[in-house]
């Protein structure tokens, strides 16, 4: 996949993926990360990182977030009821949560926990605090 083809939530994702250890917990795994990254968008985690005020945008502009989290919040899921959108919805967007000096809509967070809740489960679990993943001067 050439990197223009790649889409924008993959591109915005790609820098909080190492809140997950199985990426992040083993410094091996972590150069691969930054390699695979490199090969597959063009650009260095810390690149991606840099351009995520203006993909998001864009993304939340494409994606009508605004639009979506309103009606989340009228509707308290997609559908009225909770069904598996909602649970796709959250497993996509629920990351941009983590995307430093980004603000999501409000509505969306509170969504993001009410399927949760449903779910009986937590958005964090399985995360570890953020640190600097094993930066290395290896790439």
């Amino acid at each position: 996949m050439a990197p223009a083809d790649c889409p924008l939530l993959e591109r915005l994702i790609v820098p909080v993926l190492p809140v997950y250890p199985e990426i992040s917990g083993d410094l091996e795994d972590m150069v691969f990360f930054r390699q695979e990254t490199l090969r597959r968008f063009g650009q260095s985690v810390e690149s991606l990182a840099n351009d995520r005020y203006g993909a998001y945008q864009q993304m939340a502009k494409v994606a009508r977030l605004g639009e979506l989290s309103a009606v989340l919040a009228r509707n308290r899921f997609y559908f009225w009821q909770f069904t598996l959108v909602d649970i796709l919805l959250v497993a996509d967007l629920q990351l941009l949560r983590f995307l430093d000096g980004i603000t999501i809509p409000i509505n969306l967070q509170y969504y993001f926990q009410r399927v949760a809740q449903h779910c009986q489960t937590s958005l964090e679990e399985g995360m570890q605090p953020r640190t600097d993943y094993g930066e290395t001067d290896d790439l």
